[in-house]
């Protein structure tokens, strides 16, 4: 990044505090808080009815630089060899992405500003943003084993919890905070909740930028519940009834929620990360969605009994059958299913089922307990490769063997994968090993397609002790 756009890219950010405090933003008032001395002890609210020029945006974000004025960061940015700050920088995200906490610490004592610049990279990412190991180069989204350890040097060393970069858009969906809390990495390396904690301890807003609980929200979009739990157990607060619905918080949501037809939620949606929109009219479906996906059984008992719709499609059409089969829960697919969610409904983005679905997340009682109360078709369950389903069924219902039209389906779907398992099965149980599809094609001849010799010799032993 040459010196010139460097300096410009803390210009635009002057004039972007500008117009937020000029829109009233409550982040910005936060902001001009934190940096004004003028201002301090007033709330929020109270900071933006305040007149603010050019030279008072300056100082806020030189001070959020790391800077004590505005001149000394011009200073700075116009001392800067480009290509040294970029290997320093790249030296400094190395060592964050690597635990190299001895290093990271001597090169933010050699120069503390790196902690709040941003990345000569397209993205503009903090170090920060690759300690929450997302939407950074792929190749480095990577949480160490001591990943606590590295957000608590770079926290200490004035690192903004809430600093947007360029990452899905920029804005409120570009910080540290919520890449972290929509991040796989630190999930899988089950450090999820202690990094949030640490970030907590800063007392920095765990609100989102426009204090609208960006951050929550983007947890529970992306089925993030102990980030979710984390955050609220840190003091995140819950401002609308899908939010408090994924938590558990039945007291919450009895509040935020009016019967009628159909229930009106009181309160705002929640926040909308990556450009998901949601209708205000359909608070109360996301919530039963959401509730569904976390588990929380009496919450969605609760709805259902308000009469929230079970067949609502929120984005991708998810529908909240899928996201309980998805995750597992088999008491709630068991509500839902009593209470007449669609079992075909198929999203817009899998185009699939919530048998799919459960399959998809290797949910072996949900399968079970759909193969065993409803009518899945033996088709699906023989795709499924689940042996022990299709005899299950099969023991309960033998006319189900040749498909719910009688055409066949399953052998041919075992005999084209090769499942000899699947195929053994189905000939125990009966069979037709002569049934063809629309083209005249056997199991058989499936299975000699697709170079399946075992099942192959299967099919061709019953079909001859048949003939003969």
């Amino acid at each position: 990044m040459p010196e010139g756009s460097r300096l410009e890219h803390y210009e635009k950010l002057v004039a972007q505090l500008l117009s937020d405090h000029h829109c009233c933003k409550l982040r910005a008032g936060r902001r001009l808080i934190e940096a004004l001395p003028r201002l301090e002890g007033l709330i929020d609210e109270d900071a933006l009815r305040h007149r603010i020029s050019d030279d008072d945006a300056k100082h806020v974000i030189a001070r959020e630089a790391n800077f004590e004025k505005w001149e000394a960061l011009i200073d700075y940015v116009g001392g800067l060899d480009e290509h040294v700050f970029a290997e320093r920088f790249e030296e400094a995200v190395g060592a964050v992405i690597h635990g190299d906490a001895d290093t990271l610490r001597k090169i933010l004592a050699e120069d503390p500003a790196l902690t709040r610049m941003n990345s000569p990279r397209s993205h503009a990412a903090t170090l920060l943003h690759y300690n929450a190991a997302n939407g950074v180069e792929d190749e480095r989204q990577h949480c160490p084993e001591n990943a606590v350890e590295i957000a608590e040097i770079l926290l200490d060393a004035g690192a903004d919890i809430n600093a947007v970069c360029g990452i899905y858009g920029g804005g409120s969906g570009s910080t540290p905070l919520v890449n972290l809390v929509t991040s796989d990495h630190p999930e899988d390396a089950e450090l999820m909740e202690d990094m949030i904690r640490a970030y907590a301890k800063t007392g920095q807003s765990l609100d989102g930028i426009e204090n609208d609980g960006m951050p929550m929200a983007s947890a529970l979009l992306f089925r993030k519940l102990s980030a979710a739990s984390t955050l609220a157990e840190c003091g995140a607060k819950i401002f609308d009834v899908a939010s408090a619905a994924a938590l558990g918080r039945l007291d919450r949501v009895k509040t935020m929620i009016q019967p009628g037809d159909p229930p009106y939620a009181k309160g705002p949606m929640p926040a909308s990360p990556f450009g998901w929109r949601y209708d205000a009219e359909r608070a109360a479906d996301l919530a039963l969605l959401l509730a569904s996906m976390a588990g929380e059984a009496e919450v969605v008992a609760y709805l259902i009994e308000l009469g929230v719709n079970v067949n609502a499609r929120l984005h991708h059409d998810f529908s909240p059958l899928h996201e309980a089969a998805f995750a597992g829960e088999v008491e709630i697919v068991r509500l839902l299913v009593e209470a007449g969610a669609d079992l075909g409904a198929r999203d817009r983005q899998y185009n699939s089922t919530p048998w799919g679905w459960a399959e998809e997340g290797e949910q072996e009682d949900v399968l079970r307990w759909f193969s065993e109360n409803c009518a899945i078709d033996l088709a699906d369950l023989v795709e499924s490769g689940n042996t022990s389903l299709v005899a299950a069924r099969l023991s309960k219902d033998p006319s189900a063997v040749n498909g719910a039209d009688g055409a066949g389906v399953p052998l041919r779907t075992a005999a084209a994968s090769g499942d000899v398992e699947m195929v053994k099965i189905l000939l125990e149980h009966g069979a037709d090993t002569s049934l063809t599809n629309a083209q005249g094609k056997t199991g058989l001849d499936w299975a000699e397609e697709n170079g399946h010799g075992e099942v192959a010799v299967l099919l061709w032993n019953r079909m001859n002790a048949a003939e003969g």
